[in-house]
């Protein structure tokens, strides 16, 4: 069951809002990755550049959770 809703892209549990949008974005990648958008070796870029950013914004010492993650450019 588990596996059957996250091949839809559903959560499993609530997320704060930033961990919300990091998961859609990596879905995103994926999903570009999967109808062949991108190459491997570009979605491999995307998610470090993705998650560099993301920890940037989380370690950040005026943390918001209201920020939003959308500034990241995929």
């Amino acid at each position: 069951m588990t596996t059957h809703m996250l091949q839809q892209g559903q959560q499993m549990r609530r997320e704060r809002g930033t961990f919300k949008e990091l998961s859609e974005m990596l879905f995103r990648l994926w999903a570009d990755h999967t109808d062949e958008v991108i190459s491997s070796s570009q979605l491999l870029e995307k998610v470090a550049e993705l998650y560099t950013r993301f920890n940037e914004f989380r370690f950040s010492a005026n943390a918001n959770d209201e920020r939003s993650l959308t500034e990241i450019q995929l």
